[in-house]
């Protein structure tokens, strides 16, 4: 109970967030539709455009990686759910619960409540950056493993995964023309091609056929979610929840 009320008010701020974001999107859409405006009428001006590139990683340092482990430790055993090896036939004990879908799904919703004071994985880049990055695989290590063996795995499956970012170069291609109206010139092509191992061929159709949005774009459609404020008295319910449970313990 204690968790799910912690949960809603999570949500409920990260909604207010959102209302927060997106009025300031809409502040900076106005001057882009403004500047866009004046560009298509003064389409033939001879302007100079400039792009900088910049790369950015997402990692947490050693002191942040004891700490979600240490969190993910305590949540596990807290959970109880049962440990082994998928090969292993062995009957569950009366405090160990069974991984189910729904546990599964509680299960990542609570990982990703640990690593979120670290990552910031409520910024939607940050999940954009992790959704389109390449991962490992690390289903090979079992349970019964040693920490060294499960560490030295670890490491050599996430040092074979070559750094790939053509993905990330094409659809910075599509966004140049798509909201900035910069054309793909050869040489940038050649660049994102050389820098990024983008597909030449990919490339050239995004420059043949991908289309500017309009200026006239407009962010006035109501938000598809809201999220009510929380009820003061839920708080209160919990705390006399708390006190009633102490008298039987």
């Amino acid at each position: 109970m204690e968790r799910a009320l912690q949960l809603y008010n999570e949500s409920y701020r990260a909604y207010l967030k959102q209302g927060k974001d997106v009025h300031s999107v809409k502040r900076a859409l106005k001057v882009w539709q403004r500047l866009s405006k004046k560009y298509q009428e003064n389409s033939n001006e001879n302007l100079k455009r400039s792009l900088t590139i910049s790369e950015q990683s997402i990692a947490l340092d050693d002191e942040e990686k004891v700490a979600v482990a240490q969190s993910l430790n305590h949540f596990l055993s807290e959970s109880r759910l049962h440990r082994s090896s998928t090969a292993d036939e062995v009957t569950l004990s009366v405090s160990e619960k069974e991984l189910t879908e729904t546990r599964a799904r509680e299960m990542a919703i609570e990982i990703a409540s640990i690593l979120d004071p670290y990552i910031e994985l409520h910024d939607p880049q940050i999940q954009r950056a992790i959704e389109s990055a390449n991962t490992a695989s690390l289903a090979t290590i079992e349970p019964g493993m040693s920490a060294r063996m499960k560490a030295s795995i670890g490491e050599a499956m996430a040092n074979a995964v070559a750094k790939n970012l053509a993905t990330s170069a094409e659809r910075l291609a599509q966004n140049l023309i798509r909201y900035y109206r910069v054309p793909l010139s050869q040489n940038t092509i050649d660049f994102l091609v050389d820098t990024y191992g983008a597909n030449q061929d990919r490339l050239k159709f995004i420059s043949e056929y991908e289309t500017p949005i309009s200026a006239q774009y407009s962010m006035n459609a109501p938000s598809p979610m809201e999220v009510p404020s929380p009820k003061q008295r839920w708080q209160m319910d919990l705390y006399n929840a708390k006190k009633t449970l102490m008298r039987f313990m």
